[in-house]
């Protein structure tokens, strides 16, 4: 990334992958990338399943990861409650 080249205001999400490391549970890693080379990376919590996050991957392409408020506000609804809500953590992390 060059810095003279950042810009906050047009940072827009442009990918959102996950990988599973296991361990004595499997641990999904989520990595969002954005169009200016800036990366994020967090982890579903409680060793959740990845697909609690990968089901907001349509959502959050071509978003501002700076609005990390109303990205919540955006999955919250979707997101249920206890494993189910891992997802939301791990990205949450990653913004």
């Amino acid at each position: 990334m060059n810095k003279e080249n950042f810009d906050p205001v047009h940072l827009k999400i442009t990918d959102m992958r996950i990988c599973v490391v296991g361990s004595n549970f499997d641990y999904p890693i989520i990595r969002i990338d954005t169009n200016q080379g800036v990366y994020g990376l967090g982890e579903v919590r409680d060793a959740g399943r990845k697909e609690s996050a990968l089901k907001y991957k349509a959502k959050l392409l071509g978003k501002n990861p700076t609005n990390i408020n109303g990205l919540f506000r955006m999955m919250e609804p979707y997101a249920g409650h206890g494993r189910q809500s891992g997802g939301i953590s791990g990205i949450e992390m990653a913004l």
